[in-house]
């Protein structure tokens, strides 16, 4: 199946703004074609396509861009990890190591369900369903939530994190987060969801 490169601008284009927010780029990564239709419309379904290796290869670009404007907090978080690994703790290790706990859930529900996973990628329905479940999502954490974080907006998020953010709750955002593998929930707007019901401020569970 062809993929023109206007085809290709425009997937990276959707990919590009979506990442920015809470809405689920993956979710609109499936429902662009069903909405376009024509040449689109047999993205997700056929077999053929390289509309999902695209796909994968963009979220990979956004995880690698996300990492270059993060780099000095991702820098300040590995060597709190490598000076952990040496014997001294501090609230940038001890946060590294929560971040790396939360990510196990989803790693292994990825593999266990891929083929399942890859299904659900193909349906727009279950896309667009997910969606208006994430949006959901983040009414609620933020009606839920609105007055109790507003005391912590000056804290120090190392600080926030070690304090509100013990280690079960660390693997229970990541198992949340595992909702993200359904086109539709924003693995961001889970992870900010469940920051803030843990009572860190909006800026630091963003």
């Amino acid at each position: 199946m062809e993929f023109t490169y206007f085809q290709a601008i425009l997937t990276g284009l959707i990919q590009g703004i979506t990442e920015l927010f809470p809405i689920s780029s993956l979710g609109h990564a499936v429902l662009i074609p069903a909405w376009i239709g024509g040449s689109w419309s047999n993205f997700t379904t056929d077999s053929n396509s390289p509309y999902l290796a695209v796909t994968v290869a963009l979220h990979a670009a956004s995880a690698i861009a996300l990492f270059l404007v993060f780099r000095k907090r991702w820098l300040e978080l590995l060597g709190g990890a490598l000076n952990s690994l040496r014997g001294k703790q501090n609230s940038a290790s001890r946060v590294f190591w929560r971040v790396f706990l939360a990510t196990i859930p989803v790693a292994i529900l990825g593999f266990a369900f891929e083929k399942s996973l890859r299904e659900v990628f193909a349906s727009p329905l279950a896309a667009s369903s997910f969606l208006t479940i994430n949006g959901l999502l983040l009414f609620s954490a933020e009606r839920l939530t609105r007055k109790s974080n507003k005391s912590h907006t000056n804290e120090d998020s190392n600080s926030q994190i070690v304090e509100h953010l013990t280690i079960p709750a660390a693997m229970t955002v990541g198992l949340a987060q595992s909702l993200a593998l359904l086109s539709g929930i924003s693995r961001f707007g889970v992870s900010m969801s469940a920051g803030l019901l843990r009572k860190l401020s909006h800026a630091t569970a963003s």
